[in-house]
């Protein structure tokens, strides 16, 4: 039996015999591995790749044949031949450089790939990769750029000082991408050197550099040095011409502005000044405006930039130039996507040098219709500067037809700017005149939108002042009139307007006039109930004598159960004193705070109320209601409650109704002030001193609204 430790002696013996054997075979074995990359088998072929690959340099006599490999049907195959070349490393970058004059793309593309990976030390194959920037294949040409930037950057000024202009146009063209492509490396030194190098380059290799430049995905890098190099250039010497570089290079300052620091962003708007090349600002402005469209994170920016621009003289002066069907397409995307009323209006005065008023007209009112608040507030703004400058709406009303008549209708409908909407019902009543101007008013008075229904009620209100409303309808006197001021009396808030169209319908007369304010009378609001039995009493017809009583009078505080004081009373040019009563001196709730100014006055004074030849005065003094004859001041009865009564009753049918200090609402009789009912709101009797007098815990301190 072996010892332990001969066990273990013979183990290593055996792995070191076991490593010389497996050596042996696989030296023995590349030429199998090598015939192996060309079986006909993918997955042999494969195997031999990934075998090469794991062997490294040992691998190196492979190269021819893994070099073949990479134009292999199979793309795994192909890809991992090219890892297999790459573990070789620096042995394989001859054979590399050799096969970036192979014909087939696949295999110069993974070449390419391979010295990238290798780095630094793939210096020898520079010349090579510097063919590869000029390779007809992109993705050629695009591994190349990688590739340089790998490989180039450990040897700086070396590598500048191997690039050297020449007059074969593809030699131009191979040095202009090196010297661009190389402004992405890491290293400080050799980005300032491109710069430096760029500056002593004659006129046509630099407007070579520059459209590499501006093609090459952007990074700060790259946008910091070309500003060095646009800085250097007198662009309005001729020497940089041509057309579209000057819009690649417009495009690219755009570009630079959206995504880019403060200082980049004023040096780049710096640069499209002084350039002074309207295709550059032209595709400056294009790339702010489709940026503007999209809403996305760069939107603001872009508002900015084309504000800043406009400060400079050039928005929208650039697109104007370019007039045309695009330039008008630009300006409108501008102005159906900014709400910046500055931006707005200076896209206003562009679009009208380019299309004339009433198509710039029509623009806005496009906008108008947007369902973002923003937006359509910038609309009612231009509209208005237009208004101001008498081309709103002056030019729709020249156009006159039916499309005139759609605009205009289409911002009384929607607007609730008061002075936008007044200039558009003057442009209306120009277009269809009066009456067809009212109608639509009153059509649109049922709106859903209490902004734009109060809107319609101000115009209204300033044809009423203008004498327009009722009396272009009265004059019309037809059914269909009628039928108008019926929807005025019934949908109307503003007091005046519901009176004037009582008084209308009277005036008008006829069997439709006369039905619609008996159903006003019996089934209307408060106001509209008294105005029509006072106008049916007018006009010969049956009324309703309680009502008519009423509306002779002022039956609650500032008459109206809304306190608007809006009555159709009119006082006689020359006022008569009839009668004086003298009352106590009022003792009110809080005389302290009422003395100090403070905003507590509402029993500073006595509050009467009137109607039925009567007069109905409450007193905090004496705790009741007095009614006194409106003809000679004489008493005619007195109700006590049991407490101060401080705020003016109200009056309805017959009956008076008042609140008091005692926590109670009375309702007591017009003509002999007994009670009718007293309802106490409070939810005990509990009573406190206040004001030398009890008064309940919860007073009901108010005036009653009918």
């Amino acid at each position: 039996m072996l010892k332990k430790r001969h066990i273990k002696s013979y183990a290593a013996l055996l792995s070191l015999f076991g490593a010389l054997w497996m050596s042996i075979c696989a030296a023995g074995d590349m030429e199998g591995l090598r015939n192996q990359l060309r079986d006909e088998d993918p997955a042999v072929r494969l195997n031999a790749a990934v075998e090469l690959r794991d062997m490294g340099e040992e691998a190196a006599d492979a190269l021819p044949d893994l070099i073949e490999a990479f134009g292999d049907e199979k793309a795994y195959v192909a890809q991992m031949a090219s890892n297999a070349a790459m573990a070789i490393g620096e042995p394989a970058i001859p054979a590399l450089a050799g096969a970036l004059e192979d014909e087939t793309p696949e295999v110069r593309y993974l070449a390419l790939n391979a010295l990238a990976e290798i780095g630094a030390e793939a210096q020898e194959a520079l010349e090579a990769v510097l063919d590869g920037l000029i390779d007809p294949e992109p993705l050629v040409s695009v591994m190349a750029e990688r590739a340089l930037v790998r490989i180039g950057v450990d040897k700086p000024y070396e590598f500048i000082d191997k690039l050297a202009p020449a007059e074969e146009e593809s030699e131009k063209r191979k040095y202009s991408r090196a010297l661009a492509i190389i402004t992405l490396a890491e290293d400080d030194e050799l980005r300032k050197g491109v710069v430096d190098k760029l500056e002593n380059l004659p006129p046509d290799l630099t407007e070579y550099v520059l459209w590499e430049w501006v093609r090459m995905p952007q990074t700060e890098n790259r946008d910091v040095l070309l500003l060095r190099a646009l800085d250097g250039i007198d662009w309005s010497a001729g020497d940089i011409r041509d057309t579209e570089l000057s819009r690649k290079t417009g495009a690219a300052l755009a570009r630079m502005f959206l995504k880019r620091t403060n200082d980049i962003q004023k040096k780049a708007l710096k640069e499209l000044k002084s350039c002074g090349e309207i295709e550059a600002q032209q595709a400056a402005v294009e790339v702010f405006i489709e940026q503007i469209k999209e809403d996305g994170l760069h939107r603001q920016s872009a508002v900015d930039g084309l504000l800043r621009l406009h400060e400079e003289d050039i928005y929208p002066e650039a697109i104007v130039e370019k007039g045309g069907e695009e330039a008008k397409t630009l300006l409108e995307n501008v102005l159906l996507h900014t709400a910046d009323t500055e931006l707005q209006w200076a896209t206003i005065e562009g679009l009208r040098e380019i299309v004339g008023d009433y198509e710039t007209v029509e623009l806005l009112m496009e906008k108008y219709r947007s369902d973002d608040e923003a937006l359509f507030d910038a609309a009612v703004d231009g509209l208005l500067r237009l208004y101001e400058e008498g081309v709103y709406p002056d030019v729709i009303v020249e156009k006159r037809g039916e499309g005139a008549v759609s605009l205009l209708k289409s911002v009384v409908r929607g607007t609730h700017d008061l002075e936008l909407h007044w200039a558009t019902i003057g442009g209306l009543r120009e277009v269809v005149g009066d009456y067809e101007t009212i109608g639509f008013l009153i059509d649109k008075l049922r709106s859903d939108d209490e902004t734009r229904s109060a809107a319609i009620e101000q115009g209204l209100l300033r044809l009423n002042e203008e004498d327009i409303y009722p009396d272009a309808l009265i004059e019309r006197g037809d059914a269909d009139a009628v039928s108008r001021i019926v929807d005025v009396m019934w949908f109307g808030v503003e007091p005046s307007l519901q009176l004037v169209s009582v008084g209308a319908l009277r005036d008008i007369g006829g069997d439709a006039a006369e039905e619609a304010l008996a159903e006003a009378m019996n089934e209307g609001g408060w106001l509209i109930k008294r105005y029509a039995a006072k106008a049916l009493d007018e006009m010969g017809l049956e009324t309703d004598p309680q009502l008519l009583e009423e509306v002779e009078g002022w039956p609650m505080w500032r008459y109206r159960p809304d306190r608007s004081a809006a009555s159709m009373h009119q006082l006689p040019e020359e006022l008569h004193l009839q009668w004086v009563r003298e009352l106590p001196e009022p003792r009110r709730a809080w005389p302290q705070q009422q003395d100090d100014g403070s905003t507590l006055q509402f029993d500073v004074s006595y509050t009467p109320v009137s109607t039925g030849g009567r007069v109905f005065v409450p007193s905090m003094v004496t705790d009741s209601v007095t009614a006194y004859s409106l003809e000679d001041g004489s008493k005619l009865w007195r109700f006590y409650a049991d407490g101060p009564v401080r705020l003016a009753p109200a009056v309805w049918h017959g009956k008076v109704y008042f609140a008091s200090d005692d926590g109670h609402l009375y309702c007591v009789d017009a003509d002999s002030g007994e009670l009718e009912w007293r309802f106490r709101g409070a939810p005990a009797e509990r009573y406190l001193l206040g004001n030398t007098r009890l008064i309940s815990q919860w007073y009901a301190r108010t005036g009653p609204v009918i």
